[in-house]
């Protein structure tokens, strides 16, 4: 609890005091169906992970990534 402890409240309080107005922000944008196609892709995305741990690196889940943008764009659609 010294010095570390304090520096790291620090940053969680600025990293999720931004998450948090972020959301907040894109809460009107955001609708149900956009939603739950960001929740499936990543439900995929962390699928791959699972399946990266139980077999060599098959799967290059990093270069998946932009599928959420693309998942956001498709549902604006």
């Amino acid at each position: 609890m010294g010095k570390g402890c304090a520096f790291s409240a620090l940053t969680v309080l600025v990293l999720q005091g931004t998450m948090t107005a972020l959301a907040a922000v894109l809460s009107d944008f955001m609708t149900e169906p956009m939603l739950d196609a960001i929740s499936m892709t990543g439900g995929i995305l962390i699928f791959c992970i699972g399946f990266n741990l139980m077999w060599p690196k098959m799967i290059k889940v990093a270069n998946l990534l932009p599928a959420l943008v693309i998942t956001v764009i498709i549902a604006c659609i």
